[in-house]
């Protein structure tokens, strides 16, 4: 049966699945991006690492999260020029997954990089800090 989410399969938002495809699809776009680096730049893998506390009836379940992302630097100086990051579910509906991106690109921002943030998550608050006021009617999210 095709998916009734054209575009898009909700079900790569599941817990056991999210992970392994993230970690794929970095690697995917590292092996995209590189050859088109000249030899100014050099790509490199990151991890964000961070552990997320749910309450579960007497006791609280810890789970550590561990998330890739691609930084692209300057050869001259190891300078980051531009951070590409995915958005996990995890981001968009928990505290700790919200801040430990949050921190990650705010660290690139502060040293001038450009960001590249892709965000396949239907869950959760959105991780973009705009204004969507006077935004036409068909833009605005429904409620």
């Amino acid at each position: 049966m095709p998916s009734p989410f054209p575009g898009m399969d909700p079900y790569l938002e599941e817990e056991t699945l999210w992970p392994e495809f993230q970690h794929h699809l970095v690697l995917c776009l590292y092996q995209i991006v590189l050859p088109g680096l000249v030899d100014r730049y050099r790509a490199r893998v990151g991890q964000r690492c961070y552990v997320t506390e749910q309450a579960l009836f007497t006791s609280i379940i810890r789970q550590e999260h561990k998330e890739d992302f691609i930084e692209l630097r300057q050869r001259a100086d190891g300078k980051l020029v531009t951070l590409i990051d995915i958005v996990s579910p995890t981001n968009r509906t928990t505290n700790a997954g919200r801040q430990a991106y949050l921190d990650t690109r705010k660290e690139a921002r502060s040293g001038g990089a450009s960001l590249v943030e892709i965000d396949l998550i239907l869950q959760g608050q959105p991780m973009l800090d705009y204004s969507r006021d006077n935004l036409p009617e068909w833009i605005m999210p429904s409620p």
